[in-house]
């Protein structure tokens, strides 16, 4: 009896951790292009109002996202020189396409191509944004509670 009712609750618990661990998944997919967003609006602005090279922005740029700032990092290394390649993390092939391209043009036109550049980025990358917003919206906040009774079918099954 106690082994069923162990059983019962490791099956809950565990379930239940699994369905935040994909919750937190969807959060920070959402964050990050949040944040990739905030990064392009920065650099549109830096654009007109300072003379900071771009690799000095990138690299002054704080981010809560470890993606991002490991993508940061690289993108600052390879305009440095060094060929050092994006992280793709946990982002599909055509969001990695999308920002690897962007990162690879940042700082390849004067300030007015540059942020005719920015903006269409910007309209993609706002996509991308609320896709993963929806996303987060329909699954994410849904997930430790379908976790949770995941975790209580599962123990009513093996009872």
């Amino acid at each position: 009896m106690s082994d069923k009712l162990l059983l019962c609750v490791i099956l809950t618990v565990s379930c239940t951790l699994a369905g935040f661990a994909v919750g937190k998944y969807f959060k920070v997919r959402k964050e990050y292009f949040v944040e990739l967003d905030d990064l392009l609006l920065r650099f549109s602005s830096n654009l007109t109002f300072t003379l900071d090279t771009v690799p000095k922005m990138l690299s002054s740029y704080e981010t809560k996202s470890s993606l991002l700032s490991r993508q940061l990092a690289a993108a600052v290394s390879t305009m440095s020189g060094d060929k050092k390649e994006l992280p793709s993390g946990y982002l599909s092939k055509s969001e990695f396409v999308f920002v690897d391209g962007m990162f690879g043009a940042l700082g390849t036109y004067n300030s007015v191509a540059e942020k005719c550049a920015n903006e269409n980025n910007r309209l993609k990358l706002k996509e991308y944004r609320e896709a993963s917003e929806s996303k987060y919206n329909k699954l994410g906040k849904s997930c430790v509670k379908l976790g949770f009774l995941l975790g209580l079918l599962l123990a009513v099954l093996f009872w």
